[in-house]
């Protein structure tokens, strides 16, 4: 293999990998915040349902081992 074909393919890999990331990262992005707003959620959740059952601070182990 020669060294013009080595620096094409090389180039092409390059591309190739900038292109896939500018596709799969913001993907990603998005991904990460939407599962970081269903873990605020689900926070909110637990301690609605805590002070729905007036459990403060007691998890459902801990109330189930009482």
């Amino acid at each position: 293999m020669d060294w013009p074909t080595t620096l094409t393919l090389g180039g092409t890999m390059i591309a190739t990998g900038v292109a896939l990331a500018a596709i799969i990262l913001p993907g990603l992005r998005e991904l990460r915040r939407d599962v970081g707003d269903l873990r605020e959620r689900m926070a909110r959740l637990e301690g609605l349902f805590d002070g729905f059952t007036k459990r403060s601070g007691k998890r459902a182990s801990e109330h189930a081992a009482e």
